[in-house]
C-alpha cells in the first residue's frame, strides 16, 4: 500500500485538476493533521480526482479524464508490428461488475453499517448485482461476506451474519459480480449481454468457451474471443523484448496471504471479494491491480494479467483425440472452420503432459500457434511454463494459468486438458478486435 500526503495531490476544490498516475495498488491519503482518512485505488490508466472542501472524510471519487493519454485505450504495438488486431488490456468482466474502496462512515452493529462513498459513485449501478465486502483493515481484516441489502442513497450496508469487529474508519473493498442470482455458479442468460475490459473489476468467470465467444462477439463488428495465435503473438513480443510479465500465481491460499506473484512476493494484487466470499481460500484478484510489472510491456499501457489470476479461453485451437485442429478465423465454428493438421499433440512421445516447454513446433501449418515441439522435466527455455493435454475426446484451449498454479502459470503455458464446456471460478476470457 502507498501512503501520500493530501498536498501531494496538487489539486483543489475550485475545479483545478491534474493527472495522477498509478503507483501500484491502493493509496491512502493523509490530511493536514496527519490522519489517514480515506483509501482509494487508481487503476492502470490516468484519472483526475475532485477534492471536496476541507473537513471530514475525503469524499474522493473518480471520473474518466476528458482525454486519456496516448496508449491507454488500445495496444499500439499489436497494430503496428504484429498487424491486424487489438487486444483488451484486462480480463473481461460482466457489464454490471464494479468495485470501490472506502471507509466505514457510521455503525449500527457488526452487521449493519454505512459507507458514504457508496452514495457518491454515480458511475456504478449498485441497484441489482450481488455484492461482497472484504475488510482491508481493523478488527475484521480479511473477513469477507456477501451484502444482503444496501441503500444507494445513504450508503447503508446490511449483512445476514456479523463481522468480528467493525469500527468507523475501517477500510473496506466492495465488489459486485454483475448479476443478481445469489448462486456463484449460475450465469445470467448470455443472449446479447456483452463483456467489457476495465481495471479494478471482478473477472467474469464460470464461462464456458461458447458463452465467452458469444459475449465477446456481442460487443460489435470485429470483436471476438482472443484467439490462440493472437495470444502467441503477444508472447513472442515478450520474448523479443526480453521481458516476461509477473502475475497473480503464488498458489498460496487465503485469507491471510494476499494475491501475489510466485517469484516476486512483493508484487501484490487486490483480492476479488466475490471469489473470497465464495470460498475464503480463493485468491483470485481484481483485474489489473498488480501494477506495471504485471503488464506485458512493463508499463501502464500494457496488457495485464496474462500470467495467472484466471485461465483464459482462447479460440482457434482444439484437440480431437490428441490431433491438433487450428483456425485463424475470428469466431470460427468447430470443426467447419478448422484445419485438421493430422499432427498429434504428443509429437511422437517427446511432448509429455505436465512437463515444461522446451521448444515450439515449426511446421508451416502450426506456425504462430505456439504449440510445443518438445517438453522436459525442468526446462527454462520458456520460463518453466508448461503444457497440459488429454488425448481423449475433444479438448478446448486455455492460456496463462490461475492464482493457484504457482510456477506452472505463465504467458507461455498451454492447457488442453478439459472439454470446452468446462466452467469454474478460475476460468475466464478476454476479447480482441480485428482492425
Amino acid at each position: 500500500m502507498t501512503y501520500i500526503n493530501h498536498n501531494q495531490l496538487k489539486l483543489s476544490y475550485k475545479g483545478e485538476r491534474d493527472w495522477i498516475e498509478q503507483i501500484g495498488g491502493p493509496v491512502c491519503v493523509r490530511d493536514s493533521n496527519g490522519n489517514f482518512h480515506n483509501m482509494f485505488f487508481i487503476p492502470p490508466q490516468m484519472y483526475y480526482i475532485d477534492i471536496p472542501p476541507s473537513g471530514g472524510l475525503l469524499k474522493t471519487h473518480f471520473h474518466k479524464a476528458d482525454a486519456k493519454p496516448t496508449g491507454t485505450e488500445g495496444v499500439d504495438f499489436v497494430r503496428e508490428t504484429l498487424g491486424g488486431f487489438c487486444v483488451d488490456l484486462f480480463q473481461n468482466s460482466h457489464p454490471l461488475a464494479d468495485a470501490m474502496i472506502c471507509a466505514v462512515d457510521s455503525k449500527v452493529d457488526n452487521k449493519q453499517f454505512t459507507c458514504q462513498r457508496l452514495a457518491y459513485d454515480s458511475d456504478t449501478n449498485w441497484g441489482s448485482p450481488k455484492a461482497a465486502v472484504h475488510f482491508l483493515t481493523g478488527g475484521s481484516k480479511n473477513e469477507c461476506k456477501e451484502v444482503a441489502t444496501f441503500n444507494t442513497t445513504t450508503g447503508e450496508l446490511t449483512f445476514a451474519t456479523t463481522f468480528t469487529n467493525v469500527t468507523v474508519g475501517d477500510m473496506i473493498l466492495i465488489s459486485t459480480k454483475g448479476w443478481a442470482d445469489s448462486s456463484v455458479t449460475t450465469q445470467p442468460a448470455v443472449g446479447t449481454t456483452i463483456s467489457r475490459s476495465k481495471a479494478f473489476r471482478s473477472p467474469w468467470c464460470y464461462m464456458d468457451l461458447a458463452d465467452a465467444k458469444t459475449v465477446c462477439a456481442a460487443r460489435g463488428s470485429g470483436f471476438h474471443l482472443l484467439m490462440n495465435h493472437e495470444w502467441w503473438d503477444i508472447a513472442v513480443w515478450c520474448i523479443l523484448n526480453g521481458y516476461v510479465p509477473l502475475g497473480n500465481n503464488d498458489g498460496s491460499l487465503g485469507p491471510s496471504i494476499p494475491p501475489r506473484d510466485y517469484e516476486v512476493n512483493s508484487v501484490e494484487f487486490l483480492i476479488d471479494p466475490i471469489a473470497r466470499q465464495q470460498n475464503n481460500t480463493y485468491n483470485r484478484s481484481l483485474t489489473g491491480t498488480g501494477g506495471p510489472r504485471t503488464g506485458h510491456n512493463l508499463s501502464l499501457s500494457g496488457i495485464f494479467d496474462l500470467n495467472g489470476n484466471i485461465w483464459e479461453w482462447v479460440d482457434g485451437l482444439f484437440l480431437n483425440n490428441g490431433i491438433i485442429y487450428v483456425s485463424r478465423k475470428p469466431n470460427a465454428v468447430y470443426p467447419t472452420d478448422y484445419i485438421n493438421t493430422g499432427l498429434a499433440i504428443g509429437n511422437g512421445g517427446i511432448v509429455v503432459s505436465g512437463q515444461t516447454i522446451k521448444s515450439i513446433r515449426k511446421e508451416n501449418i502450426l506456425l504462430k500457434h505456439g504449440i510445443p515441439h518438445e517438453s522436459a522435466v525442468n526446462s527454462s527455455e520458456y520460463n518453466y511454463d508448461r503444457i497440459y493435454y488429454d488425448v481423449t475426446n475433444i479438448r478446448g484451449a486455455r492460456r496463462g494459468g490461475s492464482w493457484s498454479n504457482a510456477s506452472e502459470a505463465g504467458i507461455f503455458t498451454l492447457y488442453l486438458h478439459y472439454a470446452s464446456s468446462s466452467r469454474h471460478s478460475h476460468i475466464g476470457f478476454r476479447s480482441s478486435l480485428v482492425l
